[in-house]
Order: C-alpha cells, then structure tokens, then sequence
C-alpha cells in the first residue's frame, strides 16, 4: 500500500508543475499587477517548483529503498529529478527578465 501512495504522490507531482508553467506565463503577460505582487507570485512559483523537487526527492528515494530498486532505476530516477531542475532556473531567469523590463 505504502509503495501505492508513493506511485500517486509522483503522478501528483508530475501532473502539477504543467499548471505552474502556464500560471508563469500568466504573469508575465500580465499588465495590471503591480511590482510587488508580481515578485511575491514569482517567488510563491518559484517555492512551488522548490517543493515539488524535494517531495520528488522523497518518494523516489523511499521507493528505491522500499522495493530495492536496482542501480540502473535509481540512477533514472535521479535524472527525472535533474529534469526539473531547469524548471526552477527557468522561474529565477523569467522573473530578472520581468524585473529588467
């Protein structure tokens, strides 16, 4: 059961960080939100994408140790991880380009 939960939780993560991409969109488009709104939204995106990787983190590492996933698994599962990363950079380089302009 426990490895069941697991399993949702990442389809959980991964169906959420779409929703997060288009709402940075959103915002940058937006005209009618002033400066410090704006920052605050950028850093709450920024913090979301921050916890999505670190509950990742988790479950793939409770999953590696539960079910004694072999080497080859856990390396790919790191890679998934590394995969979101730029996600994060993306929100920081998105938010100085906001703020240059």
């Amino acid at each position: 059961m426990d490895t069941a939960v697991a399993a949702t939780l990442l389809q959980l993560i991964a169906l959420a960080i779409p929703p997060v991409a288009v709402l940075l969109q959103m915002l940058r488009n937006s005209e009618h939100l002033g400066d410090p709104w704006r920052v605050f939204c950028f850093g709450l995106a920024l913090s979301s994408v921050c916890f999505y990787l670190a509950s990742g983190l988790a479950v793939l590492r409770f999953l590696s140790t539960a079910l004694g996933a072999p080497l080859l698994l856990r390396g790919a599962s790191g890679l998934l991880l590394l995969g979101l990363a730029p996600f994060a950079v993306f929100v920081v380089v998105l938010f100085r380009e906001d703020i240059a302009d």
